[in-house]
């Protein structure tokens, strides 16, 4: 995540909840929060799940079958505000499809400068 000029942390780590009720329309819920940074300090703040989206005829091996789009506002040990809009791609993981992983990029706005991220995530039931 760091920017050039070294005022954002190079990576953060933290907690991920979802909640998934199927039906004729599809319900998530989620945040992702208790972050800490490389230096194990912690951030202040949690993404929130704003949106999903489910391709039920999608096709894991080529393409992410579950959408999600999160949003935030955090804040890192100097004090520095960072507001996240993210998406994770991925799909659901395993013979019981006990879990859920993928991609998650996006872009961070802090003073001015914007910054592109990616990562990972993983999320069991």
């Amino acid at each position: 995540m760091a920017d050039s000029a070294e005022d954002l942390p190079d990576s953060l780590i933290g907690n991920l909840t979802i909640e998934i009720q199927f039906g004729s329309v599809l319900s998530l819920s989620g945040r992702a929060d208790n972050f800490f940074d490389e230096s194990n300090l912690a951030v202040a703040g949690a993404l929130t799940l704003t949106t999903g989206e489910l391709d039920r005829v999608g096709n894991p091996n080529l393409d992410a079958t579950l959408v999600m789009t999160m949003v935030c506002e955090l804040t890192d040990s100097d004090g520095h505000q960072m507001d996240l809009a993210s998406q994770m791609e991925g799909d659901f993981i395993g013979a019981q499809h006990n879990a859920i992983g993928g991609a998650v990029f996006g872009r961070i706005t802090s003073e001015g400068t914007i910054q592109d991220f990616d990562g990972s995530f993983i999320a069991a039931r």
